[in-house]
């Protein structure tokens, strides 16, 4: 799409160093350059300008690294002697990135050189780096403005050329970044260009230090937006993953799984750089050593290194401080409090006029409206000496919101993230009790979003083969695992190598949703050309859905040896055979779990950034265990995984938001009221509460107990229809 005029307005004073003026000229400039279709062909447009080119004529941003160990990494030229040569040219990301090319190698030499992007084209034009690129055998880019210009300027470098992605991260430092003078010079201070926004932000408005400490705690933190940075930088990522064809879902949870993978916003750690040079490595073919960054020297953590704050590590389940690691003398690392760096961030503000500070996220809402939220939080210097309880509301007390309250008036909900429109299409998946939410969510007239409806069957042969039970016809997923190999399975990128299983009866069934055509199949090929339709439909439902609603059912599961394929049902159950060389019980842990959410989030987002998930626990206990233990120790074990994993990616992630369904239908406010004399299934009663609470907050219907004579009749008689809830799991028992 177009660039907004915005991004024209910072073009000028990013790469021209100067505003847009109000001549009638320029106003014609402005919307010329708002018709580019994108911020890379913008960059490209201001390259090629005589404006540009002759404000840009010295080379001092051109800087050739020193050797991090014994091979040099200058523009004298490669090692005569190296069987792969190979030149970078990008930001200090690269160098990290070369020195693991050469250690996994083993017989490359990497030249890298940090261009600034306003000075290569003169440099590149007057052939300085002709001799280097001519011998390189690949050269790595980070930018498409210097890919362009490379191979523009170097006729036949075109297929020797490859990205790399910038990785630029703000999640977990989202109060570093850059502060400019109104004159647009960047302020370098006592941590180098990096600076403080609620620092900036303080002596801006003349408060004094200990009050600018003040706005270092978490409503502040709230009302700016700190805390959706990080789901703003992983969007961010995995948008430029896709422009360069890396994995980067995969990678980025690799990532996060360690903690903090950066440094600062712009220094990513060394295991970062190093899973980037692989995947170089893996994508063009080139032999090398996986798995060494243990062994390498970090040199960006030599760096200025920001620390993630305390109130931002909760949030994402690490470790945080206060202290900012400044670059010192020699080898030993010099730390400094925040008081002391607030201190010393005002002493260098101090020759500045005051106000004069510029970011461009001071013009975004909430730094805008932050001196008035100050003023109206008359606390903010601390909790009151009072009773921290005291003044809360009442759904924070077990008495007011529970014990004293009606049974079918219990409402959990406090806030919803989004509300969910008629219009927008909602899919379902997961476990069996996501069949009702999908049921009812249709005779709401909501728009269930089925993409695969056997539209040419008749409606008794639907519903035999389960159409529209879920969006698809996977039937239950009850383990994220099974989620995230759906998802790649339906994306071309994993295809198990067990095929179909063989029923008893001498029909055959696939092994991903035994259960999902109770007549099976004919033979082989009918089975894998339903399981190709199938997944077509799966990833046009991945594509386009709007609403994601998944509930949880299991950690519990079946797993084949071959390739880790992960099967709703164990092998023998409803087909197929249990054969322990290639098959195993798997119980998956909460990190696993967690781990295999969190991917799907991210791999979700990679090809539909607009989807939103509403996360569900299911309520229906285990029918069996298969460890050694009593099946309600395992039941509670299992449902407590989940659903603390499940508040962890709603915490966690904007577009991802909990509803409690399991508390409804289990907390102590109804006992086992709202399930059969099985213990299992769930009542009607309960379902129509679940689904009252579900519209109030996600719709805005207040209550759905409006035309209830019929409507309660209707949905009555649908949720009784126990047979019409497909659950794999009960042919364990059968």
């Amino acid at each position: 799409m177009p660039v907004s005029q915005d991004a024209v307005k910072w073009s000028f004073r990013l790469l021209l160093g100067r505003d847009i003026t109000g001549t009638q000229d320029e106003k014609k400039i402005l919307e010329a350059f708002c018709k580019t279709k994108d911020e890379p062909a913008l960059v490209e447009l201001f390259y090629k300008c005589n404006e540009f080119r002759s404000r840009n004529k010295s080379s001092n941003y051109i800087q050739c690294l020193e050797p991090h160990h014994v091979k040099k990494r200058t523009k004298d030229g490669f090692d005569p002697k190296a069987k792969l040569k190979i030149s970078l040219f990008g930001n200090c990301q690269l160098d990290g990135i070369g020195y693991a090319i050469e250690a996994s190698t083993n017989n490359a030499h990497v030249i890298s050189f940090h261009v600034g992007l306003i000075n290569i084209l003169q440099n590149l034009e007057n052939g300085e780096f002709f001799e280097i690129i001519h011998q390189s055998d690949y050269i790595i880019v980070q930018h498409r403005g210097i890919y362009n210009i490379i191979s523009s300027c170097y006729p036949g470098s075109e297929g020797r050329l490859r990205y790399v992605p910038v990785i630029a991260f703000n999640g977990f430092h989202p109060d570093n970044d850059d502060v400019w003078t109104k004159n647009r010079d960047r302020i370098a201070g006592i941590l180098g260009h990096y600076n403080s926004l609620l620092a900036a932000y303080g002596w801006n408005h003349g408060l004094s230090v200990s009050s600018t400490l003040e706005l270092f705690r978490d409503e502040v933190f709230d009302h700016i937006g700190y805390y959706d940075c990080m789901e703003a930088s992983c969007k961010n990522l995995i948008r430029v993953g896709l422009e360069v064809d890396y994995p980067m879902p995969e990678l980025m949870k690799k990532w996060l799984s360690q903690g903090s993978f950066m440094h600062s916003i712009n220094h990513p750690k060394i295991f970062v750089l190093a899973d980037i040079a692989y995947e170089f490595l893996r994508k063009n073919r080139i032999d090398h050593v996986p798995h060494i960054e243990s062994y390498l020297k970090d040199r960006l953590a030599d760096s200025v290194c920001w620390p993630v704050y305390p109130h931002i590590a909760n949030k994402n389940n690490l470790n945080g401080s206060y202290y900012f690691k400044k670059v010192g003398q020699t080898d030993m690392p010099v730390m400094i409090a925040l008081e002391e760096f607030v201190s010393a961030s005002f002493e260098n503000y101090n020759k500045y006029d005051k106000g004069s500070l510029f970011s461009p996220r001071f013009q975004e809402e909430g730094f805008q409206t932050l001196d008035e939220f100050i003023k109206k939080k008359k606390n903010i210097t601390g909790i009151s000496k009072n009773n921290p309880y005291s003044g809360l509301p009442s759904h924070c007390f077990w008495k007011r919101s529970l014990s004293t309250i009606e049974t079918k008036s219990v409402d959990p909900v406090v806030v919803v993230r989004f509300k969910v429109g008629k219009e927008e299409r909602v899919a379902t998946a997961g476990s069996c009790f996501a069949q009702h939410i999908a049921k009812r969510l249709s005779s709401e007239g909501f728009n269930y979003y089925v993409p695969e409806d056997g539209g040419s069957l008749s409606e008794s042969d639907r519903k035999e083969q389960n159409y529209g039970v879920f969006s698809c016809r996977y039937g239950n997923l009850y383990t994220t695992r099974q989620l995230v190999q759906l998802f790649d399975r339906s994306m071309g990128r994993f295809t198990p190598k067990e095929k179909v299983w063989q029923r008893a009866d001498g029909r055959y069934v696939d092994p991903f949703r035994p259960q999902i055509d109770p007549a099976g199949f004919d033979s082989v090929e009918a089975v894998e050309k339903s399981r190709s339709e199938h997944l077509g439909c799966v990833r046009e439902m991945f594509e386009k859905l709007d609403i994601l609603v998944f509930t949880l059912g299991l950690t519990e599961s079946w797993e084949s040896l071959e390739d880790g394929s992960i099967y709703p049902l164990a092998p023998g159950v409803a087909g197929g055979v249990m054969d322990p060389s290639t098959h195993r019980f798997r119980n998956f842990t909460a990190k696993e779990v967690a781990d295999d959410l969190e991917l799907f989030l991210l791999k979700l987002q990679s090809v539909n950034p607009k989807a939103r998930v509403i996360l569900t626990v299911s309520p229906v206990p285990l029918i069996a265990t298969y460890e050694n233990r009593h099946v309600l120790v395992s039941n509670t074990h299992s449902k407590a995984v989940l659903r603390t994993v499940a508040g962890e990616m709603a915490t966690r992630y904007e577009h991802c938001d909990y509803f409690p369904s399991y508390e409804i239908i289990t907390g102590q406010h109804v006992g086992n009221g709202y399930l059969q004399d099985d213990l299992r299934s769930v009542r009607p009663e309960g379902v129509d509460h679940v689904m009252r609470v579900f519209l109030k907050h996600y719709a805005g219907k207040e209550g759905v107990k409006h035309q209830e004579s019929q409507r309660e009749k209707e949905q009555k008689a649908a949720i009784e229809r126990i047979n019409d809830v497909i659950c794999d799991e009960e042919a364990i028992d059968s």
